[in-house]
């Protein structure tokens, strides 16, 4: 058995040699370094936890399960009769081919996917849905009930549940399937099972998902008696580094004087930053200006001005942003980030055009997420490689896209906050360019928050 092992770790090393020659000979060079220096510090972050108030979890976790019964109980008051000729109903406000046939039977026009002929019924087609009363009520109802369903399934109890196995068949002494491999909570830290890559670069989290936590539920991790935990999360980063790459001064301007970005599209377009946020986050995604006026609750031809304003304010962002479009439309099948992250876009044969072509949006993104993800990734590097210059006995106990979250002593928590903000602009320094306005805000507290 050892032998066996040996010579399966022996085929690693040149393999691995292969590998990386491969990519540097892509001019990924700087992204294997960079993978590999994040590697421990992603393995430190998942060994540390992250405490959890578990008495508030619990309560919480009640009081969801309560008002999840009370949100079903309103979807089937509000939901059709049978429809004729069906032998059972069974109402399931999960289901989106049963939502669709509800919301349809109620008069509601439900879009179907071309390629499945699936109801859509996500958040945005649910929220689009104005007519008729009884549809919108049940749509508004159905968002509702999924909503505290996630506090219920995902943030819920399970957290504290116990691995299950499969005791019978070929599968026996196996984790069942749904079921988290390891214990989640252990003498009150919560433990999350980090995956160092997904196609865009950025990581991933899973059992729990520390990344995607309702911001209502930040407030039951803490850190213990006599420490503090130190967030720094980047300032509007993806809309920063669009603007950066566009070279974009009508915006780089007022946001080197720290002005918000979404007040700036605010301030162009005449709208409340809500809005604008919608709108700012609608030209990053290539997105239409029909799913534009559907999330805003607008005629499409409202949106197509909303977008032209923003546009004629920002020209140089504009120009950069139909440049990706025209790379799409051209069907060129990657993109890559500052950095020489390389992404394969995915693409579609237009059979009546003859030719392929790109996906607007992952051609669009890609140099924007994709170097945010090595500037997040590059700070989380440094901050292992510099562990020893906090004085306040560091935990990294968080990692998300946009945020690192350190745990330190209480009485080292000043300094090692500063060193923490320059490490995060460091990091985006490196991946962007030195002389990009990025800038991390901080803030020292009992627990954890913006």
């Amino acid at each position: 058995m050892v032998e066996y092992a040996a010579k399966d770790t022996s085929v690693l090393i040149g393999l691995k040699d292969t590998i990386v020659s491969e990519l540097e000979a892509l001019s990924m060079g700087k992204v294997v370094d960079l993978e590999a220096r994040f590697t421990p510090a992603m393995a430190y972050c998942a060994d540390n936890g992250f405490a959890v108030d578990t008495e508030g979890w619990m309560e919480h976790t009640e009081a969801a399960e309560k008002a999840l019964k009370e949100a079903k109980e309103a979807c089937d008051s509000l939901a059709p009769e049978r429809p004729e000729g069906t032998p059972e109903w069974a109402w399931n406000g999960s289901s989106h081919r049963k939502v669709g046939k509800a919301l349809e039977l109620l008069g509601a026009k439900v879009e179907k996917r071309a390629s499945s002929g699936n109801y859509i019924t996500d958040e945005v087609a649910l929220k689009a849905i104005k007519e008729p009363k009884k549809a919108r009520d049940l749509a508004q109802a159905i968002l509702r009930y999924r909503e505290h369903d996630k506090y219920v399934t995902t943030y819920g109890k399970s957290w504290f549940r116990e691995p299950e196995v499969v005791k019978k068949g070929k599968t026996a002494g196996k984790v069942k399937n749904g079921s988290p491999d390891h214990l989640q909570v252990v003498d009150g830290r919560a433990y999350t099972k980090l995956n160092q890559l997904v196609v865009t670069g950025r990581g991933s989290s899973k059992m729990p998902n520390f990344q995607n936590l309702p911001e209502s539920l930040r407030k039951y991790f803490v850190a213990p008696p006599g420490r503090k935990l130190i967030t720094a999360d980047y300032s509007q980063m993806e809309y920063l580094a669009a603007a950066y790459l566009a070279k974009d001064e009508a915006l780089l301007g007022p946001i080197r004087e720290r002005k918000d970005y979404h007040d700036l599209t605010a301030d162009l377009i005449d709208v409340d930053r809500t809005t604008a946020k919608t709108i700012n986050f609608a030209v990053l995604f290539g997105m239409a200006a029909k799913t534009l006026a559907d999330m805003l609750g607008v005629p499409k031809k409202k949106a197509e001005e909303y977008m032209h304003k923003m546009f004629s304010g920002a020209p140089d962002l504009a120009e950069w942003r139909q440049g990706q479009i025209d790379k799409a439309d051209a069907g060129v099948p990657y993109e890559k980030t500052p950095l020489g992250r390389i992404r394969l876009i995915d693409q579609n044969y237009r059979k009546y055009e003859g030719v392929w072509k790109s996906n607007r949006s992952q051609m669009l993104n890609q140099p924007i997420q994709g170097g945010c993800a090595d500037g997040y990734k590059l700070a989380a590097a440094l901050i292992w490689e510099r562990i020893d210059e906090f004085s306040g006995n560091p935990k990294l106990v968080n990692m998300i896209h946009d945020e690192h979250v350190l745990e330190v002593d209480e009485e080292a928590a000043e300094a090692d906050e500063k060193l923490l903000a320059e490490i995060m602009v460091e990091g985006m320094r490196i991946a962007f360019g030195e002389d990009i306005p990025a800038r991390a805000d901080t803030k020292i507290s009992g627990r954890w928050e913006k």
